[in-house]
């Protein structure tokens, strides 16, 4: 944070003194914009090296991994985003939410995983309120473990703005970047991903092999599921896809993090516990066991996978499976707009649930 100690100055006062001393020539408004932010930068930050473009790129951190982006690849990004001044709009990091008072645990503060392009038009309204000009000149001169710090003209900036809650980034503040203002950007490429859909399988077996101990894709239940009894109940009754079962369960990303769960001592125990949420019209979540029929659609895990697991386990067992995105949420992923909190299930995620299946009122006596 001691690069900002320089940038509390609000330095686009300098602009107003360029277009006096200029105001008689033939120079646009957009030119002076961009010798405003060249004197701030001689000021300031004299020793940033500035590109073709107008981008001025610090580099953090050089990895001399060979992996770099192409068009179409995927990447898995870590970025924090300030306003001139200092005030930050952005961030991936759980470390920034807490230090602005906008940490919440229902958040899943991990690098954006999303595909990349070299181009885009200012046609791209979408694109556009997500990434400033300058990110795609950045990411197209970094490897695999680069980090860099950029100063982002007005001109290579977010055209129509950027507000935190279009839902694109986890919430860490109430600042919104004004349209054509100037940036800086702290950049991160985490990880790069030419083939999604072999990394998402890759993730799903070797979770399978390490966690769950089982070694080989021929073990699976079913094609990019893995799954592994806990509590076994061979006397339990069958579950076929016309039983309608009575389920808890916990839905986790591979990385630990319970994003999910119909069970309150969990909820309480990773700090997600919510009184009542409003899910649909007229309903809200409360920490009881879900009637649920296999492959019957449900709003409250992925049915093809979930119902997998269910189909080859008794009632009253207990069991955990690992599952890649074709049997979750694909490559849309998925977005819960309905929790005090934001959390998106990004494309392309494997997914683990533990599920227990509780067994006939006549077991349980």
């Amino acid at each position: 944070m001691k690069f900002l100690l320089k940038t509390l100055v609000a330095p686009f006062l300098l602009l107003a003194a360029v277009s006096c001393a200029e105001s008689e020539s033939d120079t646009t408004f957009e030119e002076r914009q961009e010798e405003a932010f060249d004197l701030w930068m001689a000021k300031y930050h004299p020793d940033i090296p500035k590109l073709e473009s107008g981008l001025y790129m610090e580099w953090i951190s050089r990895n001399p991994s060979h992996r770099r982006l192409n068009e179409g690849y995927w990447m898995e990004l870590n970025y924090t985003g300030y306003t001139i001044a200092g005030d930050i709009y952005a961030s991936r990091s759980a470390a920034v939410a807490d230090q602005l008072g906008h940490f919440s645990y229902l958040t899943h503060y991990a690098g954006e995983y999303s595909q990349y392009t070299a181009t885009f038009s200012e046609s791209d309204y979408t694109a556009l309120t997500k990434y400033p000009i300058a990110q795609i000149e950045a990411l197209a001169l970094m490897h695999e473990g680069d980090s860099v710090r950029l100063y982002i003209p007005p001109k290579l900036g977010y055209i129509y703005g950027f507000s935190g809650d279009v839902g694109y980034v986890p919430t860490v503040s109430t600042v919104s970047m004004i349209a054509g203002h100037p940036a800086i950007l702290e950049l991160g490429l985490r990880k790069v991903v030419p083939d999604p859909i072999v990394h998402d399988y890759e993730q799903t077996h070797l979770f399978a092999r390490d966690s769950l101990g089982i070694l080989s894709p021929a073990d699976s239940t079913a094609y990019g599921l893995y799954m592994k009894k806990l509590v076994e109940v061979p006397e339990g009754d069958s579950i076929t896809k016309d039983s309608t079962v009575s389920v808890y369960y916990i839905g986790r990303f591979i990385d630990g993090f319970v994003f999910d769960t119909n069970i309150d001592s969990v909820a309480k125990a990773h700090n997600i516990y919510l009184e009542q949420v409003e899910i649909d019209e007229g309903s809200t979540q409360h920490y009881d066991a879900i009637s649920y029929t296999p492959y019957n659609n449900s709003d409250r895990f992925p049915s093809q996978g979930v119902s997998d697991m269910l189909i080859h386990m008794l009632r009253g067992e207990r069991a955990i499976g690992v599952m890649n995105s074709s049997l979750g949420y694909g490559i849309s992923g998925n977005t819960d707009t309905n929790r005090d909190g934001y959390l998106q299930v990004p494309p392309y995620t494997p997914l683990i649930y533990e599920i227990y299946v509780e067994p006939k009122e006549t077991d349980k006596e």
